[in-house]
């Protein structure tokens, strides 16, 4: 069993990826550290490089890679559902939990 937690960036994925982790015996999984391990850089210079088309290709590839394993909370980048490819092979993975917070929130924890 997987769950994938999608969202805008600041919405409490990867806090609430951890603590259902703990809670449910999984792995946590977040795909923008694959993604960014993968390519051996950060993400604002993968888009530098690649631009934002290249750097989503790649992220379609690691969303395939680990919504195929088993036993994981899947934190996912704040732009995942851009492409309809992403969220069909999410959906697959397991049910998908969509975090939602104020813009105050939001701002506050990204600032």
């Amino acid at each position: 069993m997987n769950v994938v937690l999608v969202g805008y960036r600041g919405t409490g994925k990867s806090a609430v990826a951890r603590q259902l982790a703990e809670r449910l015996d999984l792995t946590v999984v977040c795909l923008d550290d694959q993604l960014q391990r993968k390519a051996g850089k950060r993400i604002p210079e993968i888009v530098q490089e690649r631009g934002w088309p290249g750097f989503r290709d790649l992220e379609e590839e690691i969303v395939r890679t680990f919504a195929a394993g088993d036993g994981q909370v899947i934190d996912c980048g704040g732009g995942v559902i851009e492409r309809e490819a992403n969220f069909g092979v999410l959906r697959t993975a397991g049910p998908v939990v969509w975090l939602k917070a104020s813009p105050q929130t939001i701002v506050r924890r990204i600032a």
